[in-house]
């Protein structure tokens, strides 16, 4: 019997679109986690950068420079305090005068203050730290501050030991290290 005017997919037909379907998912599974790791390793090269420059704008400007993490990435601040990572941004602050301030981020395209905030739940958390900063003196050294006193003015306590900063969550974590009086950002965590 001939039948005409009525047309369908048959079962091979079918099964190829099914497995085709199948592949593009899987490369679009790998593609997105790929992203997502590139992604976590250009926010700790950016974040890296953003030290090594606060480092240099303080020994430059002979003023505090301090990098102040933030629980709220969308506008991170530069209050100086004890909040508990995880972070997800942080601004790039120095001395005006009596307080910290905003510094202007040299790269951007308009004037705009130096905040970064993390994409894709992206959190990042500060071993050897009890506090949401890193700051540098005149001299590049990295520190705290004892007490909760004007940054400005207060007296630098510099640690003995390394500073552990790590993006992501285990076991694809990424962490890095900043030692203390050179400021040397390495993946080791002794030299």
């Amino acid at each position: 019997m001939n039948r005409t005017g009525i047309s369908g997919f048959t079962l091979v037909e079918i099964i190829m679109v099914i497995i085709l379907m199948g592949v593009l998912g899987i490369i679009g599974t790998i593609g997105l986690n790929s992203a997502v790791s590139s992604d976590r390793g250009m926010y700790e090269r950016q974040l890296q950068s953003a030290i090594r420059y606060a480092q240099n704008y303080a020994m430059s400007h002979f003023t505090y420079t301090s990098v102040v993490f933030s629980q709220t990435g969308s506008s991170p601040s530069c209050i100086l305090g004890k909040d508990s990572p995880p972070y997800s941004g942080y601004a790039v602050c120095a001395c005006n005068g009596t307080s910290l301030q905003p510094l202007v981020n040299p790269l951007a395209q308009t004037a705009d203050n130096f905040y970064v905030s993390m994409n894709y739940g992206i959190s990042y958390g500060v071993q050897g730290l009890a506090t949401n900063y890193i700051i540098f003196n005149s001299q590049g050294e990295p520190g705290t501050f004892s007490n909760n006193a004007n940054p400005c003015t207060s007296q630098l306590n510099t640690g003995n030991a390394p500073i552990s900063l790590s993006f992501g969550t285990f076991p694809s974590q990424l962490t890095f290290y900043l030692y203390p009086v050179t400021g040397l950002v390495s993946y080791n965590s002794s030299l």
